[in-house]
């Protein structure tokens, strides 16, 4: 047998061994009570910033006093944060998570070149895809939040995932997809914050209660998902969760994740222990504290000696939250963190160097009283960053600082919106951003557009320090919602002055000031249309089958140099549907989704032309009882502009997911 076949077998006996281990939890104590708080998987992207501790964990309970409501024991809440950052969203308690994936789905593909994510305009059911029997009742306090859309193309706002998972894993290969699942939800309320807490560039900690219907009991679970493909990977997870009284939960995760990688000598380990708890104190507060340790060993290889990186880190994160309403739809958020990391970081045949990180931040949001009709939502935040470099001695601290204010005015259907932010930090010029959106209702359509301002300070080795990337961006769009399904128009512009680019590996191993010097200025536009059509019922029960095309035109060009913009298509496709069908009384769910998509006309980094793009991605999956199962298989047919010159491989990944839960 081949060496990756040889590998899945070892997969398999590892994943029946730890289920055949850990089975006897489902009768101990461990798995007896009542509580059970699903976790929301991180949203992270290849090279981006770690999460910051702008999202926030909710009580259970929190939403009892809702008279909306039957109990405690039917309600989960959900902590939407700051979408501009990447940011998780956390249910009841963070990390942990309801394992029923059936009802609504929204995906994003090739979203990253659109410079503005529409509002999510249109109601909060359509913008979910909830099922038709499933009703959503009147948000009861603040201004309608109906405007929020979680998924599709405004997917960066937001992810939801009260039930389900997203089927993106951290550092695979394939398309970023931000799919959400959710089932099993007789009502939504906003519970806490105005509308304007719950989207926007700048949103700020609001929370939505899903009332299910059903009893939450405690639970333990243990998580398997194995992949592979272009890279193999095992990830390990058991969780555990349990509540004390209407006041209080806490929760633990212990996860394991092996990784190796496409490249030679690409192999990578990480071990992750997070703890949580929540509770509710008098005078209406409510807190939370959470605290998670990582532990990452890896190699990265490559075809140059001189390019292999190792990486060994250790990382620590600690966090207080507390909140309080003030009336019936304002609310005030205090969070305080503290991070701590150490990084031996080496490339090539250089010596490790080490670095240390140690920063302490504190963030207040509050709902401000309204002014001239207006909801007001403000922020402030600040944070301390103090890194030491071992190999040198030195050591640089950095205080940095924001503000934010959004006003909201009118209703769905006519509703307007300003966002106005700062940022402040001693060593470089503040950065400024702007938003103005507007929605007018015309029927069954709505009409919108947005303006921008925004901009993107360099690096700390740039060599213009005092120079930002400075982004004016517009977007109008319609959408349309029919009784067949709807049809969303968009067109957009963004103008770059000082566009940087990302660095290269001899550029990070020389530590070179030119690193994040501006490459010139650059114009992107384009145009999207999406038809998304309403899932139809098939004859003879045969399930349910969804379609929804999608298709785009961009132009990117380096105005400086009159240069294309590398990686983005001039044209891209996409088509998907699903079908499914329950079994034995709906005892077994089982759902196939298929997805085609195309990508024309690229160049890469030196301006040559790349070829097409094709991407086929098929998903089953399934749950019967306690335990929840899936295969993913994606091929990525061409990938020859992401790895070295004259270095391409195919794209392919095959992802197996298989949970099960142990509860009393």
């Amino acid at each position: 047998p081949s060496p990756r076949a040889t590998r899945m077998k070892h997969v398999a006996s590892v994943a029946l061994g730890l289920f055949v281990l850990i089975g006897p939890l489902a009768t101990s104590p461990l798995a007896q009570g009542a509580g059970d708080p699903p976790d929301a998987l991180e949203k992270r992207h290849r090279g981006a910033a770690p999460p910051s501790s702008a999202s926030a964990s909710a009580s259970a309970d929190s939403a009892a006093a809702d008279s909306s409501h039957a109990g405690s024991d039917s309600t989960l809440v959900v902590r939407l944060g700051p979408p501009y950052r990447p940011s998780p969203v956390f249910v009841a308690l963070r990390d942990f998570r309801l394992e029923r994936s059936v009802g609504v789905e929204r995906t994003t593909w090739g979203e990253a070149d659109d410079p503005i994510t529409p509002p999510g305009f249109g109601t909060l059911a359509d913008a979910l895809r909830l099922e038709p029997d499933v009703r959503t009742r009147e948000l009861s306090q603040g201004p309608t939040a109906e405007s929020f859309e979680i998924g599709g193309s405004g997917s960066d706002r937001a992810e939801l995932l009260t039930s389900g998972r997203s089927l993106r894993l951290p550092d695979t290969s394939g398309p970023h997809t931000n799919d959400v699942f959710l089932s099993e939800v007789r009502g939504l309320s906003l519970v806490r914050g105005g509308a304007s807490a719950l989207f926007g560039p700048n949103a700020v900690g609001g929370a939505l209660a899903l009332d299910t219907g059903v009893s939450i009991p405690e639970i333990a679970t243990v998580r398997l998902t194995p992949e592979e493909g272009t890279d193999d990977l095992l990830r390990a997870a058991f969780q555990f969760s349990r509540r004390f009284g209407r006041n209080a939960a806490a929760a633990m995760q212990v996860e394991t994740r092996t990784f190796e990688g496409f490249f030679p000598g690409t192999k990578e380990s990480d071990r992750f222990v997070s703890a949580a708890s929540v509770f509710r104190l008098p005078r209406d507060l409510e807190g939370s504290v959470r605290w998670r340790h990582a532990r990452t060993d890896g190699r990265h290889g490559g075809f140059e000696p001189a390019l292999v990186r190792s990486v060994l880190a250790d990382r620590d994160e600690l966090r207080f939250e507390a909140f309080r309403p003030l009336g019936e739809s304002r609310g005030a958020l205090a969070e305080l963190g503290w991070l701590s990391e150490t990084i031996d970081h080496g490339i090539g045949g250089d010596a490790p160097e080490k670095r240390s990180y140690s920063t302490p931040s504190l963030r207040v949001t509050a709902d401000l009283p309204s002014v001239g009709g207006a909801a007001l939502v403000g922020r402030a935040e600040a944070e301390r960053w103090r890194v030491s470099y071992a190999s040198t001695g030195e050591v640089r601290t950095t205080w940095l600082a924001a503000t934010s204010l959004r006003a909201t005015k009118g209703e769905a259907g006519r509703r307007s919106t300003a966002t106005a932010r700062a940022d402040w930090d001693h060593h470089r010029a503040p950065a400024w951003q702007g938003r103005l959106e507007g929605e007018l209702s015309l029927g069954r359509a709505i009409a919108y557009g947005i303006a921008a301002h925004g901009e993107r300070r360099p690096d700390e080795r740039a060599a213009l320090p005092g120079t930002n990337e400075r982004h004016v961006d517009g977007r109008v769009g319609l959408r349309y919602r029919g009784r067949a399904g709807a049809l969303d128009l968009a067109g957009y512009g963004r103008r770059i002055r000082n566009l940087r680019r990302d660095p290269t590996f001899e550029e990070i191993r020389a530590h070179l000031p030119v690193l994040d010097a501006p490459v010139g200025d650059a114009e992107i536009s384009g145009a999207s249309l999406t038809a998304t059509g309403v899932p139809w019922t098939l004859p003879a029960g045969l399930g349910r089958l969804g379609l929804t095309s999608a298709v785009g035109w961009l132009r990117a060009e380096n105005t400086t140099t009159d240069t294309r913009l590398p990686g983005r298509p001039t044209f891209t496709w996409t088509g998907d549907g699903f079908v499914e069908r329950r079994f034995f009384t709906d005892e077994l769910l089982l759902r196939l989704r298929g997805r085609l998509s195309h990508w024309h006309d690229r160049v890469d980094g030196t301006g040559a032309s790349v070829e097409d793009l094709w991407l086929t991605d098929v998903l089953v999956e399934g749950e019967i009882g306690d335990v929840v199962f899936y295969l993913r298989f994606h091929d990525l047919l061409e990938r020859a502009d992401e790895v070295e010159p004259g270095i391409r491989f195919p794209g392919y990944s095959r992802m197996y997911g298989l949970t099960w839960r142990f509860r009393g």
